[in-house]
């Protein structure tokens, strides 16, 4: 099997998976979301806190504006033993990075695709003797 008519055959897989998975997901009954409303939190007012002649000092002051009350209170909650926690990659990190995307693996045509790229290697490997 040469690599081109290969690569037709699991695209061909693929798109057939997709098509059997989206109609299952089509067929299954939607509940609509509902919306909760939140009040929102109380902004405090803007203060000058800094001498705004300096860029940094400016920053610091539409920080100061745009913080809320609980913005500060976890910033100043927050120290330096609770950030060792949160090394990018640590199990800690991942939990606590948020949840976007979708995980394909957990979908049917992708263990199918995958079943289909292993037969190709066997496939493969009793042919060119590797």
């Amino acid at each position: 099997m040469k690599v081109d008519a290969l690569k037709k055959l699991i695209k061909e897989a693929v798109r057939e998976a997709i098509k059997e998975e989206l109609g299952a997901m089509q067929s299954t009954p939607q509940v609509p979301m509902q919306e909760t409303k939140q009040a929102p939190a109380q902004k405090q007012p803007a203060k000058v806190l800094f001498d705004s002649s300096n860029p940094f000092a400016a920053m610091l002051n539409q920080t100061a504006a745009s913080m809320t009350n609980e913005d500060f209170d976890r910033t100043i909650s927050f120290d330096s033993s609770q950030a060792a926690a949160f090394k990018p990659g640590t199990p800690a990190a991942i939990a606590a990075a948020p949840n976007t995307g979708v995980d394909i693996s957990q979908l049917d045509f992708a263990k199918k695709a995958g079943a289909i790229f292993k037969a190709s290697v066997e496939k493969d490997k009793t042919r060119y003797g590797i």
